[in-house]
């Protein structure tokens, strides 16, 4: 079993030390916790990830359903992992590389961007004539639709 500094520390375990039934198993879940936290926070740091994206790739690689799903839980409190922030990266990259509108929204469904965030961004992009006019940052979509309707958010 893979243990970090953390999880040692929280158990106060040292070479020799002799663990009941119960404590092995508590050990064994807060390993897979801090595996599944860990793993997270490389991936997100590696590339830019939806908090879909993120939780089926911690699947991928091993971790229970449970604990990618506390792990994305806990990244996004951190503010770590944010759906909007991501989509309005990968536009941006799609921007700089010169890249059309339907490229963009290829781009956001490939990252499992939440549909009512992709709807809203394609919606977005869509009445503009090209990725150039896109504001950077996207507003909200409360802040989108009273724009479009002169009414305030």
């Amino acid at each position: 079993m893979k243990l970090y500094r953390q999880t040692i520390a929280d158990f106060g375990l040292y070479s020799g030390i002799e663990l009941t039934g119960e404590e092995y198993r508590n050990l064994k879940v807060a390993a897979g916790q801090m595996s599944a936290k860990m793993r997270a926070v490389r991936i997100v740091a590696a590339s830019g990830v939806s908090k879909k994206d993120l939780e089926i790739r911690l699947i991928q690689k091993g971790e229970s359903t449970q604990d990618a799903k506390n792990a994305v839980a806990w990244m996004s409190e951190l503010d770590l992992v944010d759906d909007k922030k991501t989509a309005e990266h990968i536009v941006s990259n799609c921007i700089q590389k010169g890249y059309g509108i339907s490229r963009a929204k290829q781009a956001l469904f490939e990252k499992k961007i939440p549909k009512e965030i992709l709807t809203f961004i394609v919606i977005f992009i869509a009445t503009a004539s090209s990725l150039k006019e896109l504001p950077s940052p996207f507003p909200d979509a409360s802040e989108y639709a009273s724009s479009i309707n002169n009414t305030p958010p």
